[in-house]
């Protein structure tokens, strides 16, 4: 069975976050896509609004998680796709190790609204709950 476009759209993505390469991710936006993060203000403490915008900012923006969190990995818990007219719209459940002995996670979810050409062109974060398993 072949794979759905924007099922190998967000496994390019996933890939790109876990080998921590920058335009592996970027390949997946529109050059104005725009990426809204609740915690953007904790990660750049000089931008003024919650998103970055356009291609160039996200390459900013990734940089920084990756020089903060040097060993990050995502693992996806599910994806659920919506075609729309002109698009769709993806909702992508993971969780965030920020460290290599995994033992802490923060559960999030993304939902990506894609352009007929199965690119990002906005995205939306929300976290849950961190997490540390006991030993």
């Amino acid at each position: 069975m072949e794979k759905n476009p924007i099922q190998i759209a967000v496994d390019t993505w996933i890939e790109g976050w876990n080998d921590h390469n920058i335009e592996k991710i970027v390949q997946n936006y529109t050059e104005d896509a725009e990426i809204y993060d609740p915690k953007i203000k904790e990660l750049m403490p000089d931008k003024k609004e919650l998103f970055v915008k356009g291609k160039e900012e996200i390459e900013d923006y990734l940089k920084t998680i990756f020089l903060l969190f040097p060993n990050i990995q995502i693992k996806p818990a599910g994806l659920w796709i919506k075609q729309k007219i002109g698009g769709a719209e993806a909702i992508l459940e993971y969780f965030i190790y920020p460290d290599k002995d995994k033992k802490a996670y923060t559960d999030a979810m993304v939902k990506f609204f894609l352009d007929k050409d199965n690119k990002i062109k906005g995205e939306f974060i929300y976290y849950g709950l961190g997490y540390t398993e006991k030993e």
